[in-house]
């Protein structure tokens, strides 16, 4: 119940959602349509597991915009606003989720760490970038 209502806020684009593409949007409005079709415990079932899938690819691509930051010799700063709004998405969707500490650098998890302790829309700023260890 938990995973359906989130995704309805995302589709009603209500204003504590954070950032999602006119493409996600989409993605999600195809598959409550298909799932409409399923027996109510089975939509539920699908649902969780496709909003499971949507979580990893997010947290996913935040995790790829911070390492590419933090290769980089200056610090872009549109690839580190891109991965907290990765991040974001990960914690509406699943605000008890973890990044794995034997996937992801000590640096990731930093500021995994940090976007969650932010409001949402918070600035993130060049000193926010965990230091290399």
């Amino acid at each position: 119940a938990e995973a359906r209502y989130r995704i309805r806020r995302i589709l009603t684009g209500a204003g504590d959602t954070p950032r999602f593409s006119s493409a996600d949007v989409r993605r999600i409005a195809r598959v409550i349509h298909v799932l409409g079709y399923l027996p109510g415990k089975e939509a539920e079932a699908a649902l969780e597991a496709i909003g499971e899938g949507y979580v990893q690819v997010h947290a996913l691509l935040g995790a790829m915009y911070c390492h590419q930051t933090f290769i980089s010799p200056e610090p872009d700063m549109v690839l580190l606003e891109s991965a907290k709004d990765q991040f974001q998405k990960v914690l509406y969707l699943q605000p008890d989720y973890q990044l794995s500490e034997k996937l992801f650098s000590p640096r990731i998890l930093d500021f995994f760490d940090q976007v969650r302790a932010v409001t949402p829309g918070g600035a993130i700023t060049s000193t926010a970038i965990p230091a290399a260890q």
